[in-house]
């Protein structure tokens, strides 16, 4: 007996009209995910069904809500078949209006996931347990993630890590604010190999770990899965972009930043500071209260005006700590000069940088040299402060999490199927390991000889052409690129070489390629620093023949962290580069993170491009070698398309006398044999469950066998 349960309530079925299943997890002609589901079949609408139909789809007279999605479980004499959803689509009323049947449709678990999952983006997962102070000690620590150390080595047991990368710099004219991530000394640069201009923490850049994302979402989702490749060495150190949304060179959304301000007419006073933005509660009493040991910047400022003026006054803003004393940090001058009527105008400002520690308290304060009455508004804004810093809102935040699986299933070209033995778990593989890896059977004897044994070659369904791309980037490779070749970076085209097939088919991905090439100014010489190789996600804008680095969103990109590498390839072509220290002063390295598109760094014959195709790329001094190393369709896709392409290669449809045990000890990685062949199966067609029936299969052949 067939049944439907959901919840607590099983359903009246139509004993001669059984829901009849289809059975597939992708289709060859585009390689999309497919679930596990039924033909639309009808259920009275008996008193039971209608209390049930009536509450869950909010059904009102003719019309329901078309959105709403049920858990159901399929059940077969009394034990579950399959796990997934049940959607209404129509109710079949008679003339005097009263209800018929419902019209309903069971889909498996693969569509369970993706309405689970939803539209929500990516930057709304809860990475709370990630969160973490943004020190330098905390981004040297991260360095250590696998490869470099072990598995859970590095912060937050890896999850997180911080390499070195170009986002450009800010400018005042043509001249950088910041310490330059470049070698050379040319004019108005400030290399960061010169301690005087050592890299604010800030500007580092955190990038979490694509699994820990993956199982966030399948978490999140209410899924589980069993996969050797996702909890594999390849999988462990890709990681996923979390360089905020805002064209900044510095990270965002740290914790104990934050806005104040106050106002009031008086000749001189410390200003009261009322926030405006606190995320961490750190402005009371009027102050800023220093949450914990380390070095802070602020933007200090008085606006205003005056009147009744004879001469000129000095007004002077002043930034202090304060613990059992006040010391001063910083102050700025200006002269305000009255016009004719007595009347003028202010606006001091600055910026400073202090080592304070935790319980400190930080105000400023005025005076004016005349003792006039100023009508004054002052700002305290702490621009950087350690504290902890979240992950979740420095991910993309128009990159959905369903579009992050997808990603990643294209990328490697994996597999879902259905737990057989766990109806909310998923076996998930590459294609290329997991068809034909499971049991053998032989259904030479289920063989329905009384109707057609129909064998097609499949390339048929082809298309001439198939373009493996990823998404266009705004950084200045990316641009470069595209504007040459008039393609993405790593685009792969794939032809048939069969001239009774037309068109193209494109298999694309939301992500961006992440380029990589030596660090500016670099060069083959002495102090050359030419094995630093890392990402430039910045634009380059001429400024009266001057070129400048501006900072670009990144967007969602993707790319292996390949551990900790020297600077130069010898040690004659080393340099050293500087960050600040959290106690003050600097640190000076030999070595750098490097992340890149390459699992492994320097490039053999083993290393995976994640790329589509090996690209030449930007990095030069012999230090890449284009032919060597495999790229994602080399390692993932090529003998998919060559199974599809080859002469020889067939689909067979064919009917099979099935009953339920056989689909329930079926699982889509197992071998099937017929006569003299093996196969895997790519779809059975509507199954009428409970029954001994013959049933519709496609059968795809094996060309060779592991």
């Amino acid at each position: 007996m067939v049944q439907i349960r959901v919840g607590d309530i099983y359903l009246d079925l139509y004993e001669f009209d059984p829901p009849k299943l289809n059975f597939a997890i992708e289709d060859i002609t585009d390689t999309s995910a497919r679930s596990e589901f039924s033909q639309t079949f009808r259920i009275p609408a008996t008193s039971n069904n209608a209390d049930f139909f009536e509450t869950a789809f909010e059904i009102n007279g003719f019309d329901f809500d078309i959105t709403q999605k049920i858990d159901a479980e399929l059940m077969i004499d009394g034990i579950l078949f399959r796990q997934g959803e049940l959607r209404l689509n129509n109710i079949f009323i008679t003339r005097e209006n009263e209800k018929i049947d419902y019209e309903v449709i069971f889909f498996g678990t693969t569509r369970s996931l993706a309405t689970s999952i939803g539209e929500g983006t990516i930057n709304e997962l809860d990475l709370s347990d990630l969160d973490h102070i943004m020190t330098t000690q905390n981004v040297v620590d991260s360095w250590q993630a696998y490869p470099e150390g072990g598995n859970t080595d590095g912060l937050q047991n890896g999850n997180v890590v911080y390499p070195l990368a170009d986002y450009g710099n800010t400018y005042t004219g043509v001249v950088p604010n910041e310490g330059e991530i470049r070698h050379s000394n040319a004019a108005h640069s400030k290399p960061f190999t010169n301690s005087s201009y050592a890299l604010e923490r800030e500007r580092f850049k955190p990038w979490v770990r694509a699994k820990y994302v993956w199982d966030k979402i399948f978490e999140e989702a209410g899924f589980t899965y069993t996969s050797q490749f996702l909890s594999g060495d390849t999988f462990r150190n890709l990681y996923i972009a979390a360089h905020g949304n805002e064209a900044t060179i510095y990270t965002e959304a740290l914790q104990n930043t934050g806005l104040a301000g106050g106002n009031g007419v008086s000749p001189a006073e410390e200003v009261f500071l009322s926030p405006t933005l606190d995320p961490g509660n750190n402005f009371s009493g009027g102050r800023y209260n220093v949450p914990t040991t380390g070095n802070y910047e602020f933007r200090y400022q008085l606006i205003g005006e005056g009147t009744n003026a004879l001469v000129s006054t000095d007004i002077t803003l002043r930034i202090y700590k304060f613990l059992a004393g006040s010391t001063l940090l910083d102050s700025a001058q200006q002269t305000a000069v009255p016009n004719d009527d007595g009347e003028f105008i202010f606006n001091v400002n600055d910026t400073t940088s202090a080592a304070l520690v935790a319980g400190e308290q930080v105000y400023i304060n005025f005076t004016n040299s005349q003792g006039y009455d100023l009508d004054y508004q002052g700002v305290l804004e702490v621009l950087d402060a350690p504290g902890d810093q979240s992950m979740a809102p420095l991910l993309p935040e128009d990159y959905k999490k369903i579009d992050f699986i997808r990603d990643i299933i294209t990328k490697f070209r994996l597999v879902l199927a259905p737990d057989k033995n766990n109806s909310s778990n998923f076996i998930i593989e590459p294609w290329s390991t997991y068809i034909a890896s499971g049991d053998e059977f032989d259904w030479t004897d289920k063989l329905d000889v009384s109707k057609d044994f129909k064998i097609s070659p499949i390339f048929y369904t082809q298309k001439s052409k198939i373009i493996f791309t990823d998404t266009e980037g705004g950084d200045d490779y990316n641009e470069e690129y595209y504007n040459q070749h008039n393609e993405v970076f790593g685009t792969l085209n794939v032809f048939g070489n069969n001239q009774l097939l037309e068109g193209d088919r494109t298999v694309e991905t939301n992500l961006i390629p992440y380029i990589v090439a030596q660090i500016e100014g670099a060069v083959q010489t002495n102090n050359g620093m030419d094995n630093t190789i890392i990402g430039h996600l910045h634009v380059h804008e001429t400024d009266g023949g001057e070129t400048k680095h501006e900072p670009i969103v990144t967007g969602p990109r993707l790319a292996f962290y390949d551990g900790i590498k020297t600077t130069g390839s010898v040690g004659a072509y080393n340099d050293t580069w500087y960050v600040e220290a959290d106690g003050g002063g600097t640190t000076g390295f030999t070595n750098f993170p490097m992340i890149s598109p390459y699992n492994a760094f320097p490039v053999v014959a083993d290393t995976l491009d994640f790329n589509w195709q090996r690209e030449e790329g930007y990095i030069i001094y012999n230090r890449h070698d284009p032919n060597v190393g495999a790229s994602m369709y080399d390692t993932y896709w090529s003998n998919y398309i060559n199974s599809l392409y080859d002469k020889w290669a067939r689909r067979v449809t064919a009917y099979f006398i099935l009953n339920s045990q056989d689909l329930q000890d079926f699982s889509y990685d197992d071998v099937i044999f017929v006569k003299d062949t093996y196969y895997y199966v790519e779809k059975i067609y509507d199954v009428p469950l409970g029954e001994k029936a013959s049933v519709k299969v496609d059968l795809i052949k094996i060309l060779s066998r592991r």
